[in-house]
């Protein structure tokens, strides 16, 4: 199956070129386009040869649409010669896809290459067959493991289980592998993560590909995103030389201690406290401004004052 993927974007059907096709030709259109992509995808050169009615029998669809849909909304490119046609947005993800899976494997096998050098892993030649010669009859005696009379049995029997629990050093398993740790952590991995296990673990070693994904299910990280996320942590590792479990541990600790520092600090909430001002008027050393008044203005005070007494008097009898 993974020489078989390509990538998507979500969004695809909000593209304008996709839009006028939706417009003209509705879902069967946008069908009939991806139908076409899915071929390319499988041609060993992404290009197609412009036999619209093979591939109308193909995807059942009619002829005349599928040439309106290659040639009519600019979503395909064509050959010089105009025989074929391909689409340029898919070459460009699958260059990028391509490149990524060869740099992968290249630097799976120098890693292999690395680890299992030739010298350090020679059989021992005939000279040395007498030092690595079994042990005999009379040896074995003396190399045989403890029996249950020994009295060891509670012993073995407690070794046995430490080896298989989780021997947490910021989070490393041990006796697990990277592929059945996958496994436990998202499920059973598709045929694009297969690979990508295979090329990490040939590269970086079972153990640190291991822990990796154990980081990585402590931070929840989900399974659609986990190729992903394993890939970005990894290539980081690789340009930072991290070889080893105990560098990538304290490298995890630097950046948690790094994040939290620069984390925002959570905003306070509740209703704040009212704060108002005493008015001068309200103040006891308050005075009253002086106001000038003109003899006209005294007058008209004067007279209102007389109609107000006069109206008290009047309603008093």
């Amino acid at each position: 199956m993974a020489s078989s993927y390509f990538s998507h974007d979500s969004n695809a059907r909000n593209d304008d070129k996709i839009i006028n096709l939706r417009m003209k030709y509705g879902m069967e259109g946008y069908g009939i386009y991806f139908c076409i992509i899915e071929r390319l995808r499988d041609e060993p050169s992404y290009t197609a040869k412009k036999d619209y009615n093979a591939i109308g029998f193909d995807l059942h669809a009619d002829a005349e649409k599928v040439r309106n849909v290659v040639e009519s909304f600019g979503l395909f490119s064509f050959t010089d010669d105009g025989e074929c046609f391909y689409s340029e947005s898919l070459n460009n993800r699958m260059a990028h896809m391509d490149g990524k899976r060869t740099k992968r494997s290249e630097a799976g096998k120098k890693g292999a290459a690395k680890r299992w050098d030739s010298k350090a892993m020679a059989m021992p030649t005939k000279t040395d067959s007498k030092a690595m010669a079994m042990p005999t009859e009379t040896d074995s005696k003396a190399m045989a493991m403890p029996t249950e009379t020994d009295g060891n049995k509670t012993k073995l029997n407690k070794t046995k289980e430490n080896k298989t629990k989780d021997s947490l050093s910021g989070g490393r398993v041990q006796e697990k592998s990277a592929f059945s740790r996958w496994q436990e952590v998202w499920g059973f991995p598709n045929a694009v993560a297969q690979q990508d296990l295979a090329d990490w673990v040939s590269e970086f070693g079972d153990e640190l590909v291991t822990w990796v994904i154990d980081y990585a299910a402590r931070r929840a990280v989900q399974a659609r995103a986990a190729d992903k996320y394993l890939d970005r942590v990894l290539t980081q590792y690789r340009e930072q030389d991290i070889k080893t479990v105990e560098q990538a541990e304290a490298e995890a600790k630097q950046h948690e201690k790094t994040a939290k520092a620069n984390a925002p600090r959570p905003q306070r909430y509740g209703k704040q406290a009212r704060q108002e001002t005493t008015p001068d008027w309200a103040k006891p050393d308050y005075k009253a401004p002086e106001v000038s008044v003109t003899d006209d203005q005294q007058e008209e005070i004067q007279a209102r004052l007389a109609a107000l007494k006069k109206l008290e008097e009047s309603k008093s009898d």
